[in-house]
């Protein structure tokens, strides 16, 4: 897999980035990214914030607009 924009370090989790991109990478396997986004929301193992900001990096491919409503309600 290629150098991704936003890949490796900082807030977000680079076992999940580099998961999600193999899935896309294996002939767009978006059930398998999507998949591994639901295991990022269940991973309490990983700090609320880290969690937050890997999911929002993920999103900015899927075009889901997680955070869109965050702070909203």
């Amino acid at each position: 897999m290629g150098q991704r924009a936003g890949y490796g370090g900082g807030l977000t989790s680079t076992e999940y980035v580099e998961r999600f991109g193999q899935a896309l990478d294996d002939g767009l396997d978006t059930p398998r990214a999507v998949q591994t986004l639901d295991e990022l929301f269940q991973n309490n193992d990983l700090p609320d914030g880290r969690r937050f900001e890997t999911a929002v990096l993920l999103d900015r491919v899927l075009g889901l607009e997680l955070a869109r409503d965050v702070g909203r309600y």
